[in-house]
């Protein structure tokens, strides 16, 4: 599950000004199958999840980046980030998460996407 809040959110391809917004994105995340890092890393183990824009198709725009809940290995609801302003233009925008481990290895892209719709 991903969810995805815009407060007050990258270029589209609009001729509408575009503003300045904060991204603020909440999901699950089970670490059954590889566990967070703990203080000290550890391999393999999840570092923090990346968040992109990918509207455009082919460019991924990273936009900010959340550290993973240090030491998780289950099931976690409500992990949360906030990105600092941002400009936005008006129109839908498509914004993924992807969860990096501390090799560098991202998880599948196009997992975690969330349409979002920025008005005029």
């Amino acid at each position: 599950m991903l969810a995805l809040v815009l407060s007050g959110a990258v270029p589209a391809r609009s001729k509408e000004k575009a503003e300045t917004h904060r991204i603020t994105v909440k999901f699950n995340y089970d670490f059954d199958a590889m566990h967070a890092c703990p203080v000290k890393n550890a391999a393999p183990c999840v570092q923090q999840f990346d968040v992109y824009n990918v509207t455009d198709t082919g460019k991924r725009i990273l936009l900010f980046t959340i550290p993973a809940p240090k030491g998780a290995k289950n099931l976690m609801r409500g992990i949360r980030g906030t990105s600092k302003p941002l400009v936005f233009a008006p129109g839908e925008h498509m914004i993924e998460v992807t969860a990096v481990a501390n090799d560098g290895k991202e998880s599948k892209q196009g997992a975690w996407t969330t349409m979002v719709n920025i008005k005029p």
